[in-house]
């Protein structure tokens, strides 16, 4: 099971380490809840104001009734005056809300787990990659590590035409799978390819995705809002970018309802193109995500 956090924000505190046993509820990781914190505050402070003003607008409704029973003031009055204590109890309501979801998203920012087991993180940088090679190539690579030599490994794409990174040889498997006569290694990558930054494949001409760095002014749940690169009317790939490369070939089609698009400064929403034969996706990746591609092969050297 893959956790993740229901809240962004920096992590402040690791309650484990790789490959310990944790039970359900224990807590794991701690966001840092500031942010949260102060949004909790000023909710309370809009409430406090808020709570003042009922009682203002009650008292004069009060009073504005028995003015109206002893003749003094019309009917339209004290219904105006009855109006707005309905106002501010609504908006009562609606500062109640705001603090409830204050107080949840502190909840959110201590992850527990949500089961029992032992913990394992998924590391991107440096990125760990597992291939296969045939048995008869065993005795070399043995041979080779047990001389103290580094073997390097080579990733390359799923055409094995273009090489992706270099990398080391960690580890080798001690079991042969018999039925296919190959053996697995571990190699781990510096995963440092691609673009600096963020980036986004945009399509051009049509059919061609190109990368597009792109700068990120706020992030919230799966949206997130661009201040920089890009322009108004650019399709962008919302599906699949993981196996795209810089000038793929795409096939433009309209973004479904509720599906997450990257979005300009002013938060309008981008149209989308979707990859051929490609998974459901995020629009805008890290680049520290690039090399995390289950379609590399290693070949030691």
């Amino acid at each position: 099971m893959t956790v993740h956090g229901r809240v962004d924000g920096q992590i402040t505190k690791i309650n484990f380490q790789e490959g310990q046993y944790v039970h359900q509820g224990d807590a794991l990781v701690e966001i840092d809840a500031r942010p949260y914190q102060v949004q909790l505050e000023q909710a309370e402070g809009q409430l406090a104001k808020d709570q003042a003003q009922l009682r203002d607008v009650q008292v004069n409704y009060e009073r504005y009734q028995l003015l109206y029973k002893e003749g003094v003031i019309p009917k339209q009055q004290v219904d105006t005056q009855g109006a707005q204590v309905g106002q501010f109890e609504g908006a009562i309501k609606a500062d109640e809300g705001v603090i409830d979801g204050a107080k949840l998203q502190l909840v959110y920012s201590h992850v527990t787990a949500p089961i029992s087991g032992r913990i394992v993180i998924t590391q991107l940088q440096p990125i760990a990659v597992i291939f296969a090679l045939p048995e008869d190539e065993l005795p070399q690579v043995t041979a080779k590590l047990r001389s103290g030599g580094q073997l390097t490994v080579d990733a390359y794409d799923r055409d094995d035409t273009n090489k992706i990174e270099s990398g080391k040889l960690l580890t080798i498997d001690n079991q042969i799978d018999t039925s296919t006569g190959t053996y697995k290694l571990k190699a781990i990558f510096n995963n440092e390819r691609g673009p600096q930054g963020t980036y986004v494949y945009v399509v051009q001409n049509g059919s061609t995705a190109k990368i597009q760095s792109v700068t990120i002014a706020q992030s919230t749940a799966n949206s997130v809002g661009l201040s920089a690169g890009l322009n108004g009317g650019e399709l962008v790939v919302i599906d699949g970018q993981d196996k795209l490369q810089d000038n793929s070939k795409v096939s433009p089609t309209t973004a479904p309802t509720g599906t997450s698009n990257a979005q300009n400064g002013n938060g309008t929403q981008q149209p989308s193109a979707q990859p051929e034969n490609a998974p459901t996706g995020a629009g805008a990746r890290r680049r520290t995500d690039a090399a995390q591609q289950g379609h590399s092969t290693g070949k030691p050297q």
